[in-house]
């Protein structure tokens, strides 16, 4: 990617950014200052957390944290069953790992038509996940390598035993240190607002990704951020360069 970023002639600036005014960002590690007409916020989002003690375990992992392990646990218990759990159960189960999802709702991916959800939870059990319904998580407790993770289904406490856990509830916007109040962003929600054209309710700034809330995927945040960039920089214009 930075190679390709570079052939096109885009600088690079590595570092934390946030607003000085509606044109102007600073670099908090440097100091730099950049200025432009347009700008666009794509800044993604941070792993969820629900208020349960023992979240900060050695043993517990977001799904960011999930990608950085270097070797494969023998079992686990996936804490949410919803699309990044699910993912992450089957690959671990495919590797050879003992895995259990705790989902809070009735079935596997929340949301998901009810029939489609359904016919990939036979398949998920299938492969050998053990795949727990319904339960409402209490705590993580135990030694490390040897994590207690308690619930309850029906105010019947039950636990599962396993030498990683990984929290999978969701996803949250996070556009946190940008400082975007002080320039007047509006947000709803806990995301970002924006219009049809991806703009934000202060002219020349728009949104796209994860921070403008919507289905949080990689695909959308592509098809959001191009939408944005041809409206920044006029989509006609670009139309007619493209033609030329």
């Amino acid at each position: 990617m930075k190679s390709l970023l570079t052939a096109k002639k885009v600088k690079i600036v590595k570092g934390t950014a946030t607003f000085i005014d509606a044109r102007t960002v600073q670099i908090v590690e440097t100091g730099e200052k950049i200025t432009a007409d347009k700008i666009l916020i794509e800044s993604g989002s941070k792993s969820g957390k629900i208020p349960i003690e023992g979240l900060d375990g050695p043993d517990v992992m977001d799904s960011n944290q999930v990608l950085t392990m270097t070797s494969l646990p023998k079992s686990v218990v996936v804490i949410g069953g919803g699309v990044i759990g699910v993912e992450f159960a089957q690959f671990l189960k495919g590797m050879g790992t003992d895995v259990t999802i705790l989902e809070l709702m009735p079935n596997l991916i929340p949301g998901l038509d009810r029939e489609i959800a359904v016919a990939l939870e036979k398949i998920v059990v299938a492969s050998g996940v053990k795949v727990i319904a319904n339960p409402v998580v209490k705590g993580i407790s135990g030694k490390k390598g040897q994590n207690r993770v308690r619930y309850a289904i029906d105010d019947q406490l039950s636990e599962c035993v396993a030498e990683k856990v990984i929290l999978a509830v969701g996803r949250k916007h996070d556009f946190s240190g940008l400082n975007i109040d002080k320039i007047g962003i509006a947000c709803e929600k806990g995301a970002i607002v924006v219009n049809e054209r991806m703009e934000t309710n202060v002219p020349g700034i728009y949104a796209a990704g994860d921070v403008i809330g919507g289905v949080l995927l990689a695909h959308v945040a592509t098809a959001e951020g191009e939408c944005a960039v041809k409206n920044a920089l006029d989509r006609k214009l670009l139309e007619r360069e493209h033609v030329n």
